[in-house]
């Protein structure tokens, strides 16, 4: 069950040293949730926005990035063990 009691929930990843985790549209009103609650599991974050401004949440990694160009989300994703996919289109992208 990905969501429960209120806050997110990853899968324990047996023999997994890093637990890093790419959250998108990490600055929104879902994602800031999100963030939080996988911080406040012990998860690192790493927090994607197309505009990234202070750290969501304590100890959050601020990264800039648009999922509607060319940058390849394989760069994003290094080192990660999870992602949670929390954009949406932007209306100024349609």
């Amino acid at each position: 069950r990905p969501y429960r009691g209120g806050r997110a929930v990853l899968p324990e990843s047996a023999g997994v040293v890093t637990r890093l985790v790419l959250v998108t549209g990490a600055f929104g009103y879902v994602g800031r949730t999100v963030v939080r609650s996988l911080a406040e599991q012990g998860w690192r974050v790493r927090a994607l926005s197309r505009r990234p401004r202070s750290a969501p949440w304590p100890g959050a990694e601020p990264v800039q990035g648009d999922l509607t160009g060319a940058a390849p989300l394989s760069s994003w994703l290094q080192g990660c063990t999870a992602l949670v996919h929390c954009a949406a289109t932007p209306p100024d992208a349609t």
